[in-house]
């Protein structure tokens, strides 16, 4: 089971910062509404059939039976002319209620 979410944090310098926020520290009704936005949105990723199976290079990272069970897939803005993540259009409601729920946890982030 999920137990915390994980973003990280660009400094100036340009270094990222990874932090972790704990589920007994959403404790605001508006955080858990998000939250459960975006859960839910992940399990109707799952039961589409669309979930992306993982890339050589990544399974070399993660579980390696994670490949087995779904695989894994990025949201995000790229930086400067990188293409965007193919998970941003297979899943595009996802990719903006996980970046809402970012803003609603770590307000002071700098995007």
């Amino acid at each position: 089971m999920l137990q915390e979410l994980g973003a990280g944090s660009k400094r100036a310098d340009g270094s990222v910062v990874a932090t972790r926020v704990g589920f007994e520290e959403i404790r605001d009704q508006a955080h858990k509404e998000q939250l459960k936005t975006v859960l839910r949105l992940l399990e109707e990723a799952d039961k589409s059939g669309l979930w992306p199976r993982s890339s050589q290079s990544r399974t070399k990272v993660i579980d390696s039976k994670a490949d087995e069970r779904g695989g894994s897939f990025t949201l995000g803005v790229m930086p400067g002319g990188l293409s965007e993540p193919a998970g941003n259009k297979l899943f595009p409601e996802l990719f903006q209620e996980a970046f809402r729920l970012e803003r609603v946890l770590l307000p002071g982030r700098v995007p």
